[in-house]
């Protein structure tokens, strides 16, 4: 990366930089990262904005204090300036506390309004003469929804002020803001006039339900986020620091393998220009980060080039199960800048910009998968395989991102290698997992340098897990877990909730209210708000089923219904079955390999060639759901049993079905059973073929016992908790 981003006077020789530290390698004291943050202290009782200027320093000039990692050991005193220009010292401590006390999760601050002083539009925002949709006709047209172009200079409880945007602002302060609309005579602007007036009539109310605190996306943990390269480096000169530009070199210095240029700086023949951007970002440890990315969402692309597959949920459940039963070891790694590692198809050129330094302004030929091009993930995705391939890998024709290679165990036994690609996420299974990463670590660089075991793959906990009463009670299963995410999905609804004062339920033994059908609920309809907050408090739910979490499928599954619109019924359960969750937060589904006992004399077994005309002893189900859905327990159990044998595992004798009607078992056992309905035909005569080719084994099974109602019925908390702990 070009070191020139700053313009250098030409009679001015910049002295020789000292070999610095990477930003990741920072200590504490290479650098401090309090300086120029903004806070808000509390001084005589009054809430004042202060600016982090410098150290304080003793006689000799040398700084107070050292620092730590841990605030509360961190001895060092800062300089804090007003804006009023006095000026007082504050120990780190006291920083940290209001700094990370004034912030929400995402580090955004807040900021209380005192008042609205001025306003301001640009040339985007929409005119009054085009303030109707074109389809608008008679007495009531139809107004434009619209905030675009409008800014208002707000004034904030501790003497700062801001413009900020109309969209930002309005959602916050509506009422504050109509009042301004009104008082300003611009309430009849189209940015205004399509929800000043329902404010307005309905002020009260809102006050009462609102926020009183913005929450500024100007800055983050403190510190001023910019929008460009130059303003991030004018932050960095009106600050007398370098963060900022320290976070754009080291992106640049991994981005700049995607670019090519040439030395007549021709624009490439054939090549269509794409724009490109920096996002900024603050991490809680304050150090600044920067990523480079192309504008893909301008450019269309077909969709064969876009797909990008990925490992799915159930071959990763099987990946576990076979570890443990082949007792091999795994590891798993991130692939370092995945995507840049990658060579594109597509004709792209970028007209470089202030973050290129020397080069800024050359056309640019991208060459590799560079964040954001709409054919990044397919062509990592096909770099990725075709390397695999050079390293002996054959992708599994079941899931094509489970990769397999055949190998031998010290002791002479043939098996598999497996290896699991989610996008950049690899997980793989070996006598020798170091062997096997250090091969694929010759072609792509680790995060960190490194392969370790699986902490966390895909939103679950991965461990490792002991049975007690195993043949082998040492040995080493795996194990999958959804309580982190439980846990934290748990403390951002019970946060949603105590901004509107209101709690999750205090019991909750099961996870609908006693007696709740979400079919009968007449509750009034949710508002847009509040209907795409409950779209992804069940987009959570159902990833917690993905999880494991079996107990709560037929709730979620039921609610799920109501995504196009639901009621305020319906969400007031799916915040019970957050409490549930809450009292029930430990689930976890451990891949055992343990055979089990099955009493084989429970198994209907008939010889098919024996026919016999009366049949009037077996009587036909009365209800065809039952024998469809055995017919997709069929279907489901046939590719198992498929993907298992591409992926080179022997499938030895049939697949054990339970089921629960009796007329269902002896009406697909039972040759001479009779069909009477011809619209029954495919469901019978499919489960009749698995039976008769060996595929499965039919029995029944008593209600009572019966794991799959967990998936298709309502049941009480005993029961519930009972056949829970039986899967």
């Amino acid at each position: 990366m070009p070191a020139d981003l700053f313009d250098v006077d030409a009679d001015e020789q910049p002295e020789p930089e000292e070999p610095r530290p990477d930003l990741d390698d920072y200590t504490p004291e290479a650098y401090d990262h309090y300086i120029n943050s903004e806070i808000q202290l509390l001084v005589g009782g009054e809430l004042r904005h202060g600016v982090v200027k410098r150290r304080v320093k003793n006689d000799d000039g040398i700084p107070i204090g050292s620092a730590n990692e841990n605030p509360i050991l961190d001895t060092r005193y800062y300089e804090v300036e007003f804006p009023d220009g006095t000026v007082d010292s504050y120990s780190a401590n006291i920083i940290a506390e209001n700094l990370y006390a004034q912030i929400d999760d995402e580090g955004r601050m807040f900021a209380v309004l005192s008042e609205i002083v001025d306003h301001r539009k640009n040339g985007h925002a929409v005119s009054k003469e085009n303030g109707f949709l074109p389809d608008g006709t008679g007495s009531n047209p139809s107004r434009k929804i619209t905030t675009r172009g409008w800014e208002l200079l707000c004034e904030w409880k501790d003497g700062s002020s801001d413009w900020v945007r109309l969209s930002d602002i309005k959602e916050s302060h509506p009422v504050q803001v109509a009042l301004y609309a009104v008082g300003a005579k611009i309430d009849d602007e189209p940015a205004f006039a399509w929800w000043v007036p329902h404010v307005i009539r309905k002020k009260d109310r809102i006050i009462a339900k609102t926020k009183n605190r913005y929450w500024k996306r100007t800055h983050k943990y403190g510190v001023r986020l910019p929008k460009t390269v130059a303003e991030a480096l004018q932050i960095d000169r009106d600050t007398g620091t370098d963060y900022w530009r320290k976070a754009i070199e080291k992106e640049m210095k991994n981005v700049s393998i995607a670019f090519e240029f040439n030395a007549e700086d021709l624009i490439p023949v054939g090549h269509k220009e794409i724009k490109c951007h920096m996002i900024f970002d603050v991490k809680i440890t304050l150090v600044r980060k920067a990523r480079f990315v192309a504008d893909g969402h301008k450019v269309n692309e077909p969709k064969e080039n876009t797909f990008s597959s990925v490992v799915s949920r159930d071959s990763v459940r099987l990946f576990f199960l076979l570890a443990a039963l082949n007792n091999l070891k795994v590891l798993s790694a991130d692939i370092q800048n995945a995507y840049l590692t990658a060579p594109i198809k597509e004709k792209y050129w970028y007209r470089t910009g202030l973050e290129f330094g020397s080069n800024q302004g050359r056309p640019a030929k991208i060459v590799r998968a560079l964040y954001g091009l709409p054919s990044a993930g397919f062509r990592f995705r096909s770099h990725l395989a075709s390397k695999l391939r050079e390293l002996g890998y054959t992708s599994c024709k079941a899931d094509p991102d489970i990769w397999m290679r055949p190998a031998l165990k010290p002791d002479g036994t043939k098996y598999y290698e497996y290896l699991l690609a989610y996008v950049d996420d690899l997980v793989g299974q070996s006598i020798d997992p170091d062997k096997m990463f250090g091969e694929i670590a010759q072609i792509f660089q680790f995060k960190d340098g490194k392969a370790e075991e699986p902490e966390l793959y895909l939103g679950a906990d991965v461990k490792k897990w002991h049975i007690d009463d195993a043949e082998d009670p040492t040995k080493d299963r795996w194990a999958l877990s959804s309580e982190k995410y439980t846990k934290k999905a748990i403390s951002e609804v019970e946060t949603e909730l105590n901004k509107v004062h209101l709690d999750l339920p205090k019991k909750a033994a099961t996870p609908f209210s006693a007696g709740y059908r979400p079919e009968l609920d007449v509750s009034p309809e949710l508002d847009d708000r509040r209907q795409n907050y409950f779209q992804g408090l069940i987009g959570v739910l159902r990833w917690l089923c993905e999880l494991g979490r079996l107990d709560i499928i037929v709730p979620v599954s039921m609610l799920s219904r109501y995504l196009a619109q639901a009621r305020e019924g319906h969400l007031d359960q799916v915040f019970h079955i957050f409490a549930y969750l809450k009292s029930h937060d430990r689930s976890t589904l451990v891949f055992d390999d343990t055979r089990p006992f099955i009493d084989d004399r429970r198994f209907i077994r008939r010889d098919w060639s024996e026919f016999y005309p009366d049949a009037a002893e077996v009587i036909p189900p009365d209800k065809p759901e039952e024998r469809v859905a055995l017919k997709i327990a069929v279907e489901m159990i046939e590719g198992l049993r498929y993907k298992l044998r591409m992926m080179g595992v022997p499938i030895e004798g049939s697949t054990s079905v339970f089921c629960d009607n009796d007329s269902v078992v002896k009406n697909t056992t039972h040759p001479e059973s009779p069909l009477k309905k011809k619209a029954n035909a495919v469901a019978y005569h499919k489960v009749r073929e698995a039976i008769a080719a060996g595929i499965i084994r039919l029995t029944k099974e008593d209600g009572e016992t019966n794991l799959s109602d967990i998936l298709t019925k309502l049941l009480g908390g005993p029961r519930l908790r009972d056949l829970s702990s039986r899967v």
